[in-house]
């Protein structure tokens, strides 16, 4: 209640947002555009307040940004950083709301004060009740603070250990197909995923199949809940049988959409985590 405005406590205004997917209002934009103002371009910009002139870490920024990115001609970068903010402004309120999403993963990748955007970037998205936050170095259609965590914690793990490599590239290669906000490739996803679980699995066993793996591991002193094991066995029927996602669909075969990539994304990445936890169990 005390987060209410006063508007929205006596129903001059709606006390939340509608959830925002395919678009992206004034608002969010607005804010978006704030956090890059505050966490990247300001830092860029000269010790001297007084200085008008491009710093050379601004220099190099805009270069990239127009090199990279906008894939215009470098010489027509202004000389001065206020018009150089003011194409870059220009740009990014013209966008559409996908661009918009571009132009910040790119950001990212420069690794300017990242962390701390990110953060930033997501607690807008948040507040502003859009469906889509980072995850890792890309933006993601998942609103849920406590799937992000699931899937960036086993990013993090997968990534730590040699071991683990397999299963983090099949990981990091269903978010991006899960991510693609042009062409977001949902069977590849979860191919990507069960993938990622099939490899740790082997990993422990050194079974080259997941059915398989999954029965051995208890041998190997996983002990794994029985009900949940043959959770995953069944999950693992479904991508893997004569009409399942890793073989070639049928006519009348069941397109796999949205929410079905996200449990599996969400759920494969849980599954991953559990092991990892359990191997240390018994590693101690």
């Amino acid at each position: 209640m005390d987060d209410l405005t006063f508007s929205q406590r006596y129903g001059y205004e709606p006390a939340k947002k509608i959830l925002q997917t395919n678009s992206i209002d004034a608002e969010l934009k607005n804010r978006l555009w704030n956090v890059f103002s505050i966490e990247i371009f300001n830092k860029l910009q000269n010790d001297d307040i007084f200085a008008s002139e491009k710093s050379k870490l601004l220099s190099d920024f805009c270069n990239n940004l127009w090199h990279n990115f906008y894939k215009k001609d470098i010489d027509n970068i202004p000389y001065y950083r206020s018009d150089c903010k003011k194409i870059i402004s220009k740009h990014f309120f013209e966008s559409k709301w996908n661009k918009v999403y571009n132009f910040l993963e790119f950001l990212v990748t420069l690794n300017i004060n990242s962390d701390i955007f990110i953060k930033e970037v997501n607690k807008v998205l948040e507040e502003e009740n859009f469906a889509f936050r980072f995850i890792g170095k890309s933006i993601a259609p998942i609103s849920n603070g406590i799937e992000i965590e699931e899937i960036e914690d086993v990013l993090k793990k997968t990534k730590s250990f040699t071991a683990f490599k397999g299963a983090n590239e099949h990981l990091t290669t269903a978010l991006e197909r899960f991510s693609d906000k042009s062409k977001p490739d949902y069977r590849n996803c979860i191919k990507e995923a069960i993938s990622a679980v099939e490899a740790i699995c082997k990993h422990f066993t050194k079974e080259d199949t997941l059915g398989v793996a999954l029965k051995k591991l208890e041998s190997k002193g996983l002990v794994i809940n029985p009900v949940l094991k043959q959770g995953f066995e069944k999950i693992y029927g479904y991508t893997n049988g004569k009409d399942g996602i890793r073989h070639a669909l049928l006519e009348d075969g069941v397109i796999p959409d949205f929410n079905d990539a996200k449990f599996m994304l969400v759920a494969c990445s849980a599954f991953v985590n559990y092991l990892i936890a359990k191997s240390g169990e018994i590693i101690k």
